[in-house]
Order: structure tokens, then sequence, then C-alpha cells
């Protein structure tokens, strides 16, 4: 009798939260994560929300690896330089792999989905082996970037995670130095996220941020921090 009146009682509790979540928007799907409606075209805030959650069982420690990153970072910039790039494939993602890899932990990951980037691909992994944020980043993490280019071609900047960089340095202003390649080599590059529309500080003259996206006819130029999407550190 006891057990036959548990049952009820939770079954009285059950049906109204059953019905609350019946009248809730449902979830979209992009890259194979839940996020909450959001329009492709623009970018979240810089410092806002994250898009996608970590998992809850993701880890989220670290070793004394994750400095080895940020210092081969660092070197593949000084031997791009010394017109010694090294056998990686030389775009974005391939140069994140390449450095995780002399650091010993390359970075897996499959394609789930048909025409999907490598950059979707590195973040969906990050989500699964390590943790996602959008504040407080560490030498070492990968940065995240939307709308960097037109992805799929369609004529507009509607395209989610399409480049990616490795944060190598922070400087007391909050400017983050990172290592990324847009062209023949790694180069290094400035966002500063409280100031995400800024070129220079108008005061000093110190660069903020640099521009990751050229102005075309119909959409103006963006800085790295207006293209920002999110941190992630990977377990090591």
């Amino acid at each position: 009798m006891r057990n036959t009146f548990l049952i009820f009682f939770l079954s009285l509790c059950v049906q109204p939260l059953l019905g609350c979540a019946s009248h809730k928007a449902p979830l979209k799907m992009q890259h194979g994560l839940w996020e909450k409606p959001l329009s492709n075209a623009i970018a979240p805030a810089p410092g806002g929300p994250l898009r996608f959650a970590s998992l809850p069982f993701s880890s989220k420690a670290r070793s004394h690896k994750s400095d080895n990153v940020a210092a081969i970072a660092q070197q593949f910039v000084k031997n791009a330089n010394g017109k010694k790039a090294g056998n990686y494939r030389k775009d974005c993602s391939g140069l994140a792999r390449a450095i995780y890899k002399n650091a010993g932990k390359p970075l897996g990951g499959n394609s789930l989905y048909a025409g999907e980037n490598d950059v979707s691909i590195l973040y969906r992994y990050s989500q699964r082996h390590g943790r996602l944020h959008r504040n407080a980043p560490l030498p070492g993490d990968l940065v995240f970037f939307d709308n960097t280019t037109d992805l799929n071609r369609d004529g507009s900047y509607n395209d989610l995670l399409t480049h990616v960089g490795i944060v190598e340095r922070i400087q007391n202003d909050g400017t983050i130095i990172f290592v990324h390649q847009i062209g023949p080599r790694p180069v290094r590059a400035r966002m500063n996220l409280s100031q995400p529309q800024k070129v220079q500080d108008p005061k000093t003259g110190q660069r903020l941020n640099h521009i990751l996206r050229r102005g075309t006819k119909g959409a103006p130029p963006k800085t790295t921090a207006a293209l920002f999407a999110g941190f992630a550190t990977i377990s090591l």
C-alpha cells in the first residue's frame, strides 16, 4: 500500500514537469551540439554565454604539458620566420593539430556531417575532452572564431566555427596573443575582448585587435574579438 501511494505521488509530480517541457521551444542541433536559438549570422557578444556547453563528464584536469603547447606554438612562428615551417597541413586547424601533436597530445575527432570542417570537429572534440569557456584563457588554450569566411559560399557570413588558433600569452591589459595561420605560415595576432571594435588603443596607439576578416563591398572588416566564439582548455 505504501509503495502504491509513493508511485501515485511521483506521477503527480512528473506530469507538471512534462507539461512545462512541452511548451519550451525545441533546441537546435549545430555541429553535433545542442544550442540555444541563435542567429547564425551573428556571433555571440564577447564575454557572453557559451553557445555550447561542455559535457558534464569532460575532464578539467591540466598538467605541466599545457605550458609546452604555448612554447611549441612560439617555435612554430620562429621556425616559419626562418623559412622552416615544418611538415603539416598549412591551414589553421592543421597548425593547431601539429602544435598539440608536438606537445605529446594529438587532437582527435571525426567528421559526422556532410561538409563539416575541421574547426567544428576540433570544437566537438574539445567539448568531450576538455572545457569550453569564454573567459580567463590560459596559454595553450584553443581559441575559436565564427564567420571568418563564407564557408558555405551562400553570399553571407553565417558560418559558425570557421577558424582556430592557440593562445600563446595574455598581456597585463588583457590583450590575448595567439598563434594561428591564415596564409602560408604561422603568425601572431592580438585580441582584446574588452574592446572588440578597436584595432588600436586611441591613447597609447597599442595594438588591441588584428583584423581577421577583410571588408567587402557588402560587409565591413571584422576584428579578432568581434568574431570570437570561445576558448577550449584541453585535458593533457
